[in-house]
């Protein structure tokens, strides 16, 4: 795995170390608070489009729906690349990279939720009670595995607060970009999260 090292960052004083560290908690809990909304919706316990654009045309709804899928994949695939990092951190000091990326990604999940066009067509529904108390408990289940699984990574490195706190007068900040993965014992890709 190449890493991109190294990069200058001016030294902070106490002002702009409150403003980057508040900067990364508004733009994580906004990230958090839209991508719960979103898991939360799609279990019918949160509402989910605000505004009706398609007046219960099913294919123009599809049409609104597809291109917020779209611009939530080019949103994620473009904010991801090297490329936009390295252009990013010209204007941006590295430790706010990921929490830009975490606050757009966040916003274009509100935008998601906000604009998404109900259909009104039933896809299925089940009404034996074992088996819908069994999707129920996935669900939840799918929910406790997110939480669980997010301990496992540097969620306060993800945000920014470790690369903050830890970074004063003088020290060098890097930004671990993953360019190529490695594979794990099973053989699946493994991209560092640090």
């Amino acid at each position: 795995m190449e890493i991109i090292e190294d990069i200058a960052i001016e030294e902070y004083g106490l002002a702009d170390r409150v403003f980057v560290m508040s900067y990364a908690l508004l733009a994580y809990m906004i990230g958090a608070g839209a991508l719960f909304w979103l898991i939360f919706a799609a279990g019918g316990l949160a509402p989910l489009g605000f505004m009706d654009m398609t007046y219960g045309n099913a294919v123009l709804a599809l049409a609104v729906n597809a291109v917020l899928v779209l611009a939530f994949g080019v949103q994620h695939s473009v904010m991801a690349r090297t490329w936009f990092k390295s252009w990013l951190v010209r204007f941006i000091p590295a430790s706010l990279e990921r929490a830009n990326f975490v606050l757009a990604s966040g916003l274009i999940t509100l935008v998601v939720i906000a604009l998404w066009q109900p259909v009104e067509v039933t896809v299925w529904h089940e009404d034996n009670i074992l088996a819908a108390v069994s999707l129920q408990v996935g669900y939840w289940f799918g929910i406790a595995y997110l939480l669980s699984s997010s301990f496992v990574t540097n969620q306060a490195g993800l945000a920014v607060f470790h690369q903050q706190a830890l970074q004063g007068p003088g020290v060098q900040a890097t930004l671990d970009v993953p360019v190529q993965p490695s594979s794990d014992d099973a053989g699946f890709p493994v991209y560092s999260l640090v």
